[in-house]
């Protein structure tokens, strides 16, 4: 075997694990996305339905997709890691993976890869919260709820000290 065989079997192996990973990344982010995000942008075109939506802080991650940009297609992906961060300020997070395609299904043979960042780290994280899923959208629902109570406590609060302001006004206090 010579070194050319050798580099082009070691090349054939990454571009094969590469379009796995691809794969599984879209399916997840797309079907997450269209069930748990929130349309973030939506206009009708003559022939095609431009829909941006975005689901943030999915456990360490954040996704937005970008569908049906033309009446041809075009379609982008993107994902970010913020590890122990919530992801408020999108300039200070680069996506560690960006894929734009131009069919309505996604193939590895029709897409052009932006940005896929080489570190394992997030890699290996997000098969993480692949298999974490439902606990990671039960800690989120929960968080909502939980942000939900505290608001509406802060509105009554609120509410009750400008009626106690108000008794305290009339009876001179």
């Amino acid at each position: 075997m010579t070194c050319s065989d050798a580099n082009s079997k070691i090349l054939i192996q990454r571009v094969s694990a590469r379009e796995k990973f691809l794969k599984k990344v879209m399916n997840f982010v797309e079907k997450l996305v269209q069930e748990k995000g929130k349309v973030m942008r939506r206009s009708q075109g003559s022939s095609n339905t431009h829909v941006v939506m975005e689901l943030l802080n999915f456990g360490d991650f954040s996704f937005k997709t970008d569908w049906g940009q033309t009446m041809f297609g075009g379609n982008d992906v993107e994902v970010w890691y913020h590890p122990s961060s919530s992801f408020k300020d999108r300039k200070r997070f680069d996506p560690v993976f960006s894929v734009y395609y131009q069919c309505a299904r996604f193939e590895t043979d029709d897409c052009k890869v932006n940005t896929f960042d080489e570190n394992l780290t997030w890699q290996s994280a997000f098969i993480n919260a692949m298999r974490n899923r439902k606990r990671i959208l039960a800690d989120m629902k929960k968080k909502e709820r939980d942000t939900r109570r505290k608001d509406l406590s802060e509105a009554k609060n609120q509410e009750k000290a400008a009626l106690l302001k108000k008794r305290a006004e009339k009876l001179n206090v």
